[in-house]
């Protein structure tokens, strides 16, 4: 029946997209962006060190404004930290903004999930390294169908289905479901968001998280922000119990002058069951995770940018190593990065 009803839906929407008339189609506008991530990283402890690049991408976006429609593809390659690359599409998705109601599009394809604080791309952020909020407790891209609706001038709406966290293909036979109800109103932003579905093939674990992310613009430099996550899996297995997680991150990025930034971020992770860095050998419990950073930005001019992080990471247990390859509760890193980035109308 959900079938029937959302291939009626795309029927109805077909006069819609075609009544504009081809010659609308030629007044298009075609954006070319992209960047280089380099860096150095070293463990403090391990006294491990590198040179890597870490990444670069090419975005194209064409955009039909007389009808409403937005192409966009983000090609990139990522090192894989095995010394190659992993090349792909990090979003390839058609926007389609409704004619007889220009407050609603539809995104159709594979996008960057609209979920939580940070952003995905090194470009879009404020130091090396992501917080463990983004790393282990959020999807990064989705693959999928997504409505955009605004709700007046402060308030939109997002609500999506894709076949699970970062997952091209599906693996079983039910869908990811979310959405996020953002608030925006002077220098204030407010975002409220859950993402719920079975994630496994034998579909006997069901994820389900819930994310509200802040930010608040003291002044034209200085920014502050953060989120707070919760997130749960129930089994089907006999005698199971749900477990789960919280989470919160706080940051904050003060632009000193135009040509030096500074950034601190402070993020934890209670995971008292296990559920995302396991039980504790020896134990029938998990741990709390937690992570201070600091990196004073660089603006070099002419889309160059650089910077310096300094990272502490410790555990309630030892989940780590010194340099004399003995079990430590901490471990600090320091990175150097740089990054060009280009746009070409």
């Amino acid at each position: 029946m959900k079938t029937i009803v959302i291939i009626c839906l795309m029927l109805l929407l077909l006069p819609a997209m075609t009544f504009a008339g081809e010659d609308k189609c030629a007044d298009s506008n075609t954006d070319v962006s992209g960047f280089v991530d380099a860096s150095y990283w070293g463990n403090l402890d391990e006294q491990g060190h590198e040179f890597a690049l870490d990444q670069a991408e090419i975005d194209v976006e064409r955009s039909m404004d007389d009808v409403g429609i937005v192409l966009r593809v983000d090609f990139e390659w990522v090192n894989d930290g095995a010394g190659g690359f992993n090349e792909g599409l990090e979003q390839g998705y058609m926007n389609y903004t409704l004619p007889f109601m220009p407050s609603m599009n539809f995104t159709f394809g594979k996008f960057n999930a609209p979920i939580g604080f940070e952003r995905l791309d090194p470009i879009d952020m404020y130091q090396y390294s992501h917080s463990l909020v983004f790393d282990n407790c959020l999807p990064t891209n989705l693959t999928g169908a997504m409505g955009n609706m605004a709700l007046g001038e402060s308030l939109d709406l997002a609500v999506y289905v894709a076949n699970g966290w970062d997952r091209n293909v599906e693996n079983n036979s039910t869908k990811t479901v979310g959405g996020r109800l953002g608030f925006t109103r002077g220098k204030i932003a407010l975002g409220g968001s859950g993402i719920m579905g079975v994630f496994d093939a034998d579909q006997l674990m069901t994820r389900t998280v819930f994310d509200v992310d802040f930010g608040f613009q003291v002044n034209e430099g200085w920014l502050i922000g953060g989120e707070y996550n919760m997130g749960t899996v129930a089994t089907d297995l006999p005698g199971a119990d749900d477990v789960g997680w919280t989470a919160f991150m706080v940051m904050t990025h003060y632009e000193v002058n135009e040509w030096l930034g500074l950034t601190g971020r402070f993020d934890t992770i209670d995971d008292a069951d296990g559920t995302i860095f396991g039980i504790v050998p020896g134990t029938t419990e998990g741990t709390t995770w937690s992570s201070i950073t600091v990196a004073p930005t660089f603006h070099l001019g002419c889309g160059l940018e650089a910077l310096v992080e300094y990272r502490m990471d410790s555990a309630g247990e030892d989940m780590f190593t010194d340099s004399d390859d003995k079990p430590a509760s901490s471990t600090s890193t320091v990175a150097f990065e740089m990054i060009y980035s280009f746009n070409v109308k």
